[in-house]
């Protein structure tokens, strides 16, 4: 759960680096937390709809500008939710889960 946890902040601060947004080691933690924790109160499933208004308002609050706040926070949860999402889906197809069974005929038994 800890290294999970590692690799949502590292792909945070990667995100940060490839749009050249400066932070600190306290705006990359406090943002994550902040999304984390509104992950886990929202009514809907992951959060989605609220985390992305959500975590733009927090960092836009914790000192990043607001455009890149928000094109931070969209790539950041494009990243971890929706294409981990796109992969499953794929899998899930690769995999057969998808199939419907064929239903097989019966011999009919006559009486």
């Amino acid at each position: 759960s800890l290294s999970h946890k590692a690799l949502m902040i590292s792909v945070l601060f990667l995100v940060f680096m490839a749009f050249k947004q400066p932070m600190s080691i306290g705006t990359l933690i406090a943002g994550f937390g902040l999304s984390y924790l509104f992950m886990v109160v929202t009514p809907t499933p992951a959060g989605i709809g609220f985390i992305e208004g959500l975590l733009t308002l927090a960092l836009n609050g914790l000192g990043v500008p607001l455009e890149s706040a928000a094109v931070i926070t969209l790539t950041y949860y494009g990243i971890t939710l929706w294409l981990l999402l796109l992969y499953g889906l794929i899998a899930f197809r690769w995999i057969g889960g998808g199939k419907v069974p064929t239903q097989t005929t019966s011999p009919t038994t006559s009486q």
